[in-house]
C-alpha cells in the first residue's frame, strides 16, 4: 500500500476528449483514462475533480493539466496529474502529441491548482524512448 501511494503520483493520466462533441470532464472520463495506463479504479465515487467544471470542446485546453484526487481503500487520498488531449476524428485536424508527454508539466486548467501541480512528481525523460521523426 505504501509503495502504491508513493508511485501513483508519478503517473500522468492522459484524458482524451473529442473536439467535435460537447463534454464536461467527469470522474468516469478519468476512470476510463486511468484504465488505459493500467490503473484500475473500481468505484467512480472514489475519484474527485476539484475546481470548477472543465467543459469543451475548447482547443485552448489541449495539453493543460488538472488534478484528480483518488481515494484508496476509503482512507488515503492521492492527487494525480491529468493531461487533456483534444482529439479530432479527421487526421488533418489533429493536435500534435508531445513525445513522452508524461515527462512534461503543462499549464494548469485552473490557476489555483498551479501550486499543487508543481508539487506533484513527474517521471524522468527516457532518452531511449524518444522518437525523432526522419524525412527520407
Amino acid at each position: 500500500m505504501l509503495k502504491l501511494m508513493r508511485l501513483l503520483p508519478y503517473h500522468t493520466i492522459p484524458v482524451v476528449l473529442n473536439q467535435d462533441n460537447e463534454w464536461t470532464i467527469e470522474p468516469w472520463h478519468v476512470k476510463a483514462s486511468a484504465r488505459k495506463i493500467g490503473i484500475h479504479v473500481l468505484d467512480e465515487a472514489s475519484i474527485q475533480i476539484p475546481g470548477p467544471p472543465i467543459r469543451g470542446p475548447d482547443q485552448t485546453l489541449h495539453g493543460k493539466d488538472f488534478i484528480a484526487i483518488f481515494k484508496v481503500n476509503k482512507k488515503e487520498e492521492i492527487k494525480m496529474r491529468c493531461k487533456i488531449f483534444i482529439w479530432a476524428t479527421k487526421p488533418a485536424e489533429r493536435n500534435s502529441i508531445e513525445n513522452q508527454f508524461w515527462c512534461f508539466k503543462g499549464e494548469p486548467v485552473h490557476p489555483e491548482e498551479k501550486e499543487d501541480l508543481e508539487l506533484l512528481p513527474i517521471q524522468q525523460l527516457n532518452p531511449d524512448k524518444i522518437i525523432i521523426p526522419t524525412v527520407i
